[in-house]
């Protein structure tokens, strides 16, 4: 899929930010951004190849055998891919030395070629691997796919949950740590059960073709198909959040509460975004111009901050969900009256009494009591050491996804 990006807004928006400065001869502007949907590095990571070694049950010398199997299918795609960049590079220059976006239609070909060659490659490598394989590996072969299915097709989630892996937060937060007794059981249930949830959303999200058609043609049986996908996407959703108690009652109290707070955070990555003053508060707790009353002064600025600041994100998470879960793609909201047209301007978009917009103005007023408390605690020259990457710059994004 290719990835383009008009930029026409950003620069109106620049140009409006510098009010009170003439330019002469302001001129139009467009960019586009594009790159092979899967991108240049190899689809299997070095980690991935310890699930396959993992679940086939190899051993230490089957394994090496995997390893050097690897380092062929990286070595290939790394000689391709030297090609393929200074081919997209070579054009991509040309097309802005000529200032002529249609001249990049070849490096476009190129790539959608690169696509389908690194799918062959992968084959290639699954295949090698296979015929390494003894019969009673080869017949948790299954398994293997349905551990891989998860690696890579998670992470097509938009509502919260949808897209954490527990199998990879569980790996995380263990380390090298032994698993407790019961996890690998609930862990293989998990793997199962979320699998089966994978097919069912992606079945109900690959119909986006004619989902587009039918905005046009069948309103009431396109939206009965986004109502469909949405409801595939919480049944996977659900399936995460139930794993996640089971999961942390066989971890234990202590590292049970680290799990649960580790898919939170993975979960809703929106309430986590830094704003200017959380950005501000962390420059002046680093400060090493700090007197030690200061000091105090400021840890305990500091401390105050990140408790409110914790029970805030409990409060928007819930609203940020109910919002995303209630929001259809963007041309069909028009149609449903929701919004007034497909193009967006940077205006919100949420409507004004729903509790997300609630929860955002709490985080302002939050963040303006306390960027004024750390800020009287610092002198002038304190304050000045402080530099703000993004002054004269604001950016914002709306919540309304464009397909299913």
């Amino acid at each position: 899929m290719w990835r383009c990006v008009m930029v026409a807004v950003l620069v109106a928006a620049v140009l409006a930010l510098c009010v009170g400065v003439p330019r002469a001869g302001a001129q139009s502007s467009i960019g586009m951004g594009f790159g092979p949907s899967g991108g240049y590095k190899p689809q299997l990571s070095r980690r991935d190849v310890g699930v396959i070694a993992k679940t086939l049950r190899l051993s230490e010398a089957e394994r090496a055998a995997l390893e050097t199997l690897y380092d062929g299918y990286v070595g290939e795609l790394d000689v391709r891919s030297v090609e393929v960049k200074a081919y997209v590079a070579d054009v991509s220059e040309k097309a802005e030395a000529m200032r002529d976006l249609t001249l990049i239609d070849p490096a476009r070909k190129r790539l959608e070629e690169w696509d389908n060659e690194t799918e062959k490659i992968q084959s290639r490598f699954m295949e090698d691997l296979k015929s390494l394989l003894t019969r009673e590996q080869e017949a948790r072969w299954p398994i293997l796919e349905r551990e891989l299915r998860r690696l890579k097709r998670i992470g097509s989630g938009r509502l919260p949950s949808e897209s954490v892996d527990l199998g990879r937060l569980t790996e995380d937060l263990l380390g090298e740590g032994e698993p407790p007794p019961g996890l690998d059981e609930v862990l293989e249930e998990y793997a199962a059960e979320v699998d089966r949830a994978i097919v069912a959303r992606d079945a109900a999200i690959e119909v986006q073709t004619e989902f587009t058609k039918l905005q046009e043609t069948d309103f009431e049986k396109a939206k009965g198909m986004w109502e469909n996908a949405r409801r595939a996407r919480r049944n996977l959703a659900e399936v995460n959040r139930r794993y996640v108690r089971r999961i942390g009652e066989v971890l234990g109290p202590e590292l049970g509460a680290r799990f649960e707070e580790a898919f939170f955070k993975a979960s809703y990555g929106l309430v986590f975004e830094t704003t200017r003053t959380e950005r501000f508060v962390a420059a002046a707790g680093r400060l090493t111009s700090l007197e030690p009353a200061q000091r105090v002064e400021m840890d305990e600025a500091i401390k105050a901050y990140e408790r409110e600041l914790a029970a805030w994100r409990r409060r928007a998470a819930t609203a940020e969900e109910s919002l995303i879960w209630e929001t259809p793609p963007r041309s069909l909201a028009v149609k449903m009256g929701l919004i007034p047209e497909v193009a967006w301007r940077g205006e919100s978009l949420a409507p004004k009494d729903h509790p997300v917009s609630v929860t955002r103005v709490e985080r302002y007023e939050l963040d303006k009591r306390f960027r004024e408390r750390v800020t009287k605690i610092l002198s002038k020259a304190q304050r000045e050491e402080i530099v703000d990457e993004r002054e004269g710059y604001v950016s914002t994004r709306d919540h309304l996804p464009w397909g299913l």
